[in-house]
C-alpha cells in the first residue's frame, strides 16, 4: 500500500507491504510466521529480533498486546530512497510520534479514535486500538493532519527499525604494545597538540545516543554522569548482552588513563551522557531502535544540558519529528548557543542519509591508515566504504581504532578494550570530541562556530584536489590544528 508522511509543508510517499504474520495462541504469547519470502535468508533473525523488540519496547509492546486471535499483519516499509539501507526493515506500529500538541488536540484526537498512551518533555505517542493495515492507514493519515491542520509542531507514524550492525570484538591487553599509548588515530588527527591546550573539563557533556554506555568500565564510571534508557524497561541505560557499541563510542570520547590501558578519549576529562536507543538480538547481528526513543533521548539529552550529540547511526528513510528535535537542539539547546550535533555518515558507500543530511549537523566520514577515504575492495576491511554526498563535513579515522569495550563482550585484565573497532561509527565520536575540546576552551562559541572551525582546519585529504568534494569533504580532521587556530 502507498501512504504519505508529511514534513512541514511537503509530503514523502512510502510503500509499504505486509512481512510477517502474527498469529496469538495465548492472550500472553504471539507466534510469528513468514508471509511470502520478503525476508530472505535472514527470516529467522528477523524474526528473533522482532520478538525482542515485542517484549521490550513500549509501543510494539502494546501493538502485540492488541493482536487479536485471529492472524494480524506486520507491515515494513519497501524502501524507495537511494540513501535506503539494503538491510534495514521499518516496521510500521499503530502509533504516531507528536511534538507539541497544541491546545485541543487532545479532544480532537480523541473524537478521532486515538488515545495518548505516553506523554514527556512534549513528546507525545499517540495510539489507535485498531491494528492491521487498517490502524496503520489511520496512524498515517492523522499524522498528516496533525501537521497540515497545524495541531502539533511535528508528527509522524513510529516506526520500529531493525538493521544490521557490526560490533567490536574484545581484545586481550597483553595483545597490545604497551611501548606506545597512542592510537595511530589520535597521532594522525594531532592529539598531543590538541592535548597541550586541553584535555577538556568535566563542565562540557557529550551525549552518546546508542546501544548504552558500560559505566561500570574502569575507564568510563567517571565518564558517565547520566544514563538514561529509551527502549527498554531498565531504570539505567547501561548495555546487555551483545549491545557494546556506545562504549566503544563512549571511550573514544572520554575514556580515562588507567594504569595498563591501551588509551584514553580524545576528550578524557570530559562527561559523557549515555541514551540506550538501540537493542540488539541475542546474536548482535539485527539491531532495532524507534522512532519515539530517539526524539525522546534528543530531548533528554538537552535537559541534561548537553553540549555536543553523538550519532553513531542512520536511517533509511527521513523523519519529520527527529528533525524537528535536531533543529530544537540547534535553536534552542546550550541556552541559545545551540548543540552540536554530530552524526556517522554511514559504512555503505552509497549517498548520506538521514539524519546526516540534516542541515547543520556535522556528518563524518571514514579515512583510513594514508588519509583517503575508506573504500570498498580496500585492502584493509574492503567489505564497506564510507558514504558521500553534499552533506558530507570532513573524514577522520574509522579503522582499527583502539577503544574501551562492555564488559559484557568478555573479560581482559583491566576492563575491557578492542583494536577493532571501525567505520564512520568511530570517526563520530572522534569529531564529537573535538568538538567537546573546542568547546571546553570556548564555553559559549555557537554550534556553526564549532562546525566551522573543525572543518577550516582540516588537512588535505589523499586525492583532494578541492576545498570540499562529495568525498572527502573539506579534508581529515585536525584537532590540534583546530584548538591552536583558537588560541590567535
Amino acid at each position: 500500500m502507498k501512504l504519505e508522511i508529511q514534513d512541514g509543508a511537503v509530503s514523502h510517499e512510502i510503500h509499504v507491504e505486509s512481512l510477517l504474520t502474527v498469529s496469538r495462541t495465548r492472550p500472553t504469547e504471539a507466534s510469528f510466521q513468514l508471509a511470502g519470502s520478503a525476508v530472505g535468508s535472514d527470516a529467522g533473525d528477523v524474526v528473533a529480533a522482532l520478538k525482542n523488540v515485542a517484549d521490550e519496547e513500549h509501543a510494539f509492546r502494546r501493538f502485540f498486546a492488541d493482536v487479536p486471535n485471529s492472524a494480524s499483519d506486520i507491515y515494513v516499509v519497501q524502501h524507495q530512497s537511494r540513501e535506503a539501507r539494503s538491510d534495514e526493515y521499518s516496521v510500521a506500529t499503530n502509533t504516531i510520534v507528536v511534538l507539541n500538541l497544541r491546545h485541543g488536540a487532545r479532544s480532537w484526537l480523541h473524537n478521532q479514535g486515538a488515545m495518548v498512551i505516553d506523554e514527556e518533555r512534549g513528546v507525545t505517542l499517540v495510539y489507535f486500538p485498531e491494528g492491521g493495515e487498517r490502524g496503520i492507514r489511520k496512524s498515517f493519515k492523522l499524522a498528516q493532519q496533525l501537521v497540515r491542520e497545524k495541531r502539533a509542531r511535528a508528527a509522524a507514524p513510529n516506526f520500529v527499525r531493525l538493521r544490521t550492525q557490526s560490533l567490536p570484538e574484545p581484545t586481550d591487553l597483553a595483545s597490545f604494545n604497551q611501548g606506545s599509548m597512542l592510537p595511530w588515530a589520535f597521532a594522525k588527527i594531532g592529539a598531543n597538540r590538541a592535548w597541550t591546550r586541553t584535555c577538556g573539563h568535566s563542565n562540557i557533556r557529550v551525549a552518546v545516543l546508542d546501544d548504552g554506555v558500560d559505566d561500570t568500565h574502569p575507564a568510563l564510571a567517571e565518564a558517565v554522569i547520566a544514563t538514561r534508557d529509551f527502549f527498554g524497561k531498565q531504570a539505567y541505560g547501561r548495555p546487555e548482552g551483545s549491545d557494546t557499541h556506545g562504549t566503544a563510542c563512549a571511550g573514544l570520547i572520554a575514556a580515562r588513563s588507567v594504569a595498563g590501558a591501551p588509551m584514553q578519549g580524545l576528550a578524557p576529562c570530559v562527561s559523557i551522557l549515555a541514551a540506550r536507543i538501540i537493542r540488539r538480538d541475542t546474536k548482535g547481528h539485527l539491531e532495532a531502535v524507534s522512532d519515539l526513543g530517539i526524539v525522546n533521548a534528543i530531548k533528554w539529552a538537552c535537559e541534561e544540558q548537553a553540549d555536543v550529540i553523538s550519532c553513531s547511526w542512520e536511517y533509511g528513510d527521513r523523519n519529520p519529528t527527529i528533525k524537528q528535535a535536531i533543529k530544537t537542539a540547534q535553536r534552542e539547546g546550550r541556552r541559545g548557543n545551540g548543540v552540536v550535533f554530530v552524526v556517522a555518515a554511514g559504512n555503505h558507500q552509497t549517498n548520506i542519509g538521514f539524519p546526516g543530511n540534516v542541515g547543520g549537523v556535522v556528518t563524518v566520514g571514514a579515512s583510513d591508515r594514508a588519509d583517503a577515504p575508506k573504500q570498498r575492495g580496500s585492502s584493509e576491511e574492503p567489505h564497506w566504504g564510507s558514504n558521500f554526498g553534499p552533506s558530507l563535513s570532513f573524514l577522520a579515522p574509522g579503522l582499527g581504532l583502539t577503544t574501551t569495550c562492555a564488559s559484557t563482550a568478555g573479560d581482559a585484565a583491566v576492563g575491557n578494550y578492542t583494536t577493532r573497532f571501525s567505520g564512520t561509527s568511530g570517526s563520530a565520536p572522534i569529531a564529537s570530541a573535538a568538538a567537546a575540546l573546542l568547546l571546553t576552551l570556548r564555553p559559549r562559541a555557537k554550534y556553526k562556530k564549532v562546525r566551522r572551525q573543525l572543518a577550516s582546519t582540516c588537512d588535505k585529504a589523499a586525492g583532494q584536489t578541492t576545498k570540499w568534494s562529495q568525498t572527502h569533504g573539506y579534508g581529515r580532521l585536525n584537532v590540534g590544528a583546530a584548538l591552536w587556530r583558537e588560541r590567535r
